[in-house]
C-alpha cells in the first residue's frame, strides 16, 4: 500500500517582495541625505521622498521610495493560486530482463552537438538593462519595466511605450519617430540628441531642441540655448549645469527646480524669465548675466550665492 503525501498550496509571494522592498528602503536611510544638485563622487543617497544617484557629478533624483515599492512587487508577481507540489511516484519494484545472447550492435550513430547561444542582449527587460543601440522598432514595450534601463541611441520608431516605466532611464540620441509614449513614465529621464517627432507624449512633457521637458525630468547639463521653455511646467526638474541663453522661459513654472550652477547669459544671448516662478527653487551658482527677471516670483528661493532664501517682493538685490 502506498502512502500518499497531501496537497500543500504555494503562498503568494507579493508579501515577500514588499518586506524585501521595505527592507532596500530601510537601508537608504543609513545613506547620507542630500538635495538634487549638489556635488557628488558616485553611488546613492536621498531626500524627504526621493532615491538619488549621482550623475555627472551630481545628485539626481532617479525615483520615489513608493515607486522603488512598487517596482519590487512588479518585479515579483504572485505564485499561481492552487498550484500544488509534485508527490513522488509509488515505488515499483525494478524488472530483471532476461537473460539474453550476446549480439553485435550496429555502430549507434550520436546527433549532432548543439552549440547553446547567448541570448540577445535587446531581448532583455527590467531594472537597468542595457537597450543601447539595440533595434527596438519590433519590440512589444508595452507596460514594460525599463526603470534606469540604458537606451542611448536605440531606435524606438513606431514602438507602443504607453504604460511602460523609463524611469531614469537613458535617452541620448534614441529615435522617437511617431513612438506612442501617452502614458509613459519619464520621471528623472536623462535625454538630448533625440531623432524624430512621437506621435504622443505624456501629459505636460514636450520635445525642446532634442530633449524631453517637463516635470521631474533630467535636464542636468543640457544644452538648451534659445530653446521656447515658455508656460511649460518644469517643476522638480533637475536643470543643474544647464545652459539656458536666449532661451524664453516666459511664465514658465520651476518650483523645486534645481538651476545651481546653471547659466541664463551665453553667446546665444540672455534668458527671458519673465513671469516665471522659482518658488522652492535653487539657484545656488546659477549665472545671472542679462536675463530678464521682471516680474519673477520668489518663494523660499536659495539666492545664487547659496546662503540666503528670498520672497517676492524680494528679488536677487536682496540675496
Amino acid at each position: 500500500m502506498s502512502h500518499r503525501t497531501p496537497h500543500r498550496s504555494r503562498r503568494p509571494v507579493r508579501a515577500l517582495a514588499v518586506v524585501v522592498g521595505l527592507a532596500v528602503l530601510a537601508s537608504l536611510t543609513a545613506c547620507d541625505a542630500s538635495r538634487v544638485g549638489k556635488r557628488c563622487r558616485s553611488g546613492f543617497a536621498r531626500d524627504n521622498s526621493h532615491v538619488l544617484t549621482c550623475r555627472n557629478g551630481r545628485w539626481a533624483r532617479l525615483m520615489t521610495f513608493g515607486q522603488y515599492l512598487e517596482l519590487m512587487a512588479r518585479l515579483n508577481p504572485p505564485a499561481v493560486q492552487g498550484a500544488t507540489e509534485e508527490r513522488p511516484p509509488d515505488t515499483v519494484p525494478p524488472t530483471v530482463p532476461p537473460t539474453m545472447p550476446p549480439t553485435t550492435a550496429p555502430p549507434t550513430t550520436l546527433p549532432p552537438t548543439t552549440t547553446t547561444t547567448i541570448p540577445d542582449r535587446c531581448a532583455a527587460r527590467g531594472f537597468g538593462v542595457d537597450l543601447s543601440n539595440c533595434d527596438l522598432r519590433t519590440a512589444d514595450l508595452r507596460n514594460a519595466v525599463l526603470v534606469g534601463a540604458l537606451l542611448s541611441g536605440a531606435d524606438l520608431t513606431g514602438v507602443d511605450l504607453r504604460g511602460a516605466d523609463l524611469t531614469g532611464a537613458h535617452l541620448e540620441g534614441a529615435r522617437l519617430g511617431a513612438a506612442n509614449l501617452a502614458t509613459t513614465v519619464v520621471s528623472s529621464v536623462r535625454s538630448g540628441g533625440i531623432v524624430g517627432t512621437p506621435a504622443a507624449l505624456p501629459a505636460e512633457v514636450a520635445l525642446r531642441s532634442g530633449y524631453l521637458v517637463g516635470p521631474k525630468v533630467d535636464l542636468g547639463g543640457a544644452v538648451l540655448d534659445g530653446a521656447n521653455l515658455a508656460g511649460l511646467r518644469l517643476d522638480g526638474a533637475n536643470l543643474s549645469n544647464a545652459r539656458l541663453g536666449g532661451a524664453s522661459l516666459v511664465s514658465t513654472s520651476l518650483i523645486g527646480a534645481a538651476l545651481n550652477g546653471g547659466d541664463l547669459d551665453t553667446p546665444a544671448g540672455a534668458a527671458n524669465l519673465t513671469g516665471a516662478n522659482v518658488t522652492d527653487a535653487d539657484l545656488t551658482g546659477l549665472d545671472v548675466g542679462a536675463a530678464n527677471l521682471t516680474d519673477v516670483i520668489y518663494k523660499r528661493t536659495v539666492c545664487p550665492n547659496g546662503v540666503g532664501q528670498i520672497t517676492t517682493p524680494q528679488t536677487l538685490a536682496d540675496c
